[in-house]
């Protein structure tokens, strides 16, 4: 795919100023009548290559994302699969209305439940937007949902690998994490909150029962993208347990 873009950039430069005035910028500027002539064309050609270079990045960062993505996925599926947790027992799950869903010790085994929380041994992590920040966080005494006391996060370190792949673009946050185009932007900012590991918060898996679970909640511990996920208590807001920071859009 990038070749045959190349290819067809290269194309359009020949027909725009031909192969023999192309040799000539190379070879010698002076062939021009005059400096404007030499230096438009090699405006012209520069941001050719320059719109060549945006749409390889984009299809090279695509196919990034598309990789990330089903690597999620495959894994969160085979682990699963493999702790027993059949597609017919997810949608049995499902079908059972929020509120009296099992809890998942019923359904998942002492070892995969295990296993699965120690993901979140080096801390937990949720990205939201800016105004949710100032509307659910900024100021507030606990970090999560008081009607239930829950807050749903990830582990840290799977918020740094998502950090380091999408280099602050706003849209590699939107497609993996699955919100619509604009959704950071749109609320103002990107906001990141790291909490300190502890055993006092109560990390979890969660039922499907939870205030924060929506349309989207699978069993298991895992989004439907495939990032793990758990609950915790609700956790004091101090800069003993939490970090915030803001994530700068890409210019």
């Amino acid at each position: 795919a990038i070749e045959f873009i190349q290819t067809k950039i290269d194309e359009f430069a020949q027909k725009m100023f031909g192969n023999e005035n192309i040799n000539k910028i190379a070879k010698n500027k002076t062939s021009f009548a005059n400096q404007s002539q030499v230096d438009a064309v090699y405006s012209e050609k520069s941001q050719q290559s320059l719109n060549s270079e945006t749409i390889i990045s984009k299809i090279n960062n695509d196919e990034l994302i598309r990789k990330y993505k089903n690597r999620l996925i495959d894994e969160s599926s085979n682990i699963k699969k493999k702790g027993g947790l059949s597609d017919k027992k997810v949608q049995e799950i499902l079908n059972v209305p929020k509120g009296s869903r099992p809890n998942t010790s019923e359904y998942l085994s002492k070892e995969y439940i295990n296993i699965h929380i120690q993901k979140f041994d080096n801390g937990y992590s949720y990205l939201l937007t800016k105004n949710q920040y100032k509307m659910y966080v900024y100021k507030k005494e606990y970090l999560g949902i008081p009607s239930d006391g829950t807050l749903f996060v990830a582990p840290t370190g799977f918020i740094d690998e998502l950090c380091d792949l999408a280099k602050n673009n706003y849209a590699v946050f939107e497609s993996i994490l699955g919100f619509e185009p604009g959704y950071y932007s749109n609320g103002n900012g990107l906001i990141r909150i790291d909490i300190k590991a502890d055993i006092r918060f109560n990390v979890r898996i969660p039922t499907g029962n939870e205030a924060g679970v929506n349309n989207y909640w699978i069993p298991g511990g895992f989004t439907s993208g495939g990032m793990p996920e758990a609950i915790t208590d609700l956790i004091p807001n101090t800069e003993e347990f939490v970090k915030i920071s803001e994530i700068k859009g890409a210019k």
